[in-house]
């Protein structure tokens, strides 16, 4: 017999299948939907249907909502001891603040991923932090250190066979190359 608790456990874990779907469809207002009628049982299961309310709300054009959803999956994430989790949303926040033109706020996030995701160096989401201080990186114009930031992601990526984040890391490769008066060494 299932309790009233595993009951709502189950419904919720099928609402966040079907967020899921929907996001996978690129049916953002479903995905966005579904996600506001889950009732989660439990702090992790809250902190995922967050991240996945974030990210409906990011492609919906709500970048307020997508953050305050993503810092609320974030705290949970971290409360629950999910590092790998914390820090991909700690990344999202990075760009996030960024694009609402808060370098401050987005700087603080990039630290925090870092000091998240330190201990997982053979993750994609580490990988996906580098990416993101290769960015940085760029921007101060610390050219060298860039680059070796993202051949490391290009190396770790062609290990994990990650298309994907080895792509991210050559366009980043390819950005530093074009940039004026820069000769790697």
């Amino acid at each position: 017999m299932v309790t009233e608790r595993g009951r709502e456990s189950l419904l919720a874990a099928d609402g966040l299948i079907a967020a899921r779907e929907a996001l996978a469809r690129h049916q953002w207002q479903a995905a966005h939907d579904a996600t506001c009628a889950i009732q989660a049982s439990g702090p992790i299961e809250e902190a995922e249907r967050l991240d996945l309310l974030a990210e409906a709300s990011w492609w919906l054009g709500r970048l307020d909502a997508c953050i305050e959803a993503r810092e609320r999956a974030h705290r949970l994430f971290d409360d629950g001891g999910d590092d790998v989790r914390a820090g991909q949303c700690a990344i999202w926040l990075f760009e996030h603040h960024g694009m609402k033109c808060r370098p401050a706020v987005a700087g603080g996030w990039l630290r925090r991923a870092r000091r998240t995701l330190t201990d997982h160096p053979e993750t994609a989401e580490y990988d996906r932090l580098l990416l993101r201080e290769v960015e940085v990186a760029h921007g101060n114009g610390e050219l060298d250190h860039a680059a070796e930031l993202a051949q490391q992601v290009v190396e770790s990526a062609r290990r994990r066979r990650s298309i994907d984040l080895e792509a991210e890391a050559l366009q980043a490769l390819g950005r530093l190359r074009i940039t004026p008066f820069w000769a790697p060494r």
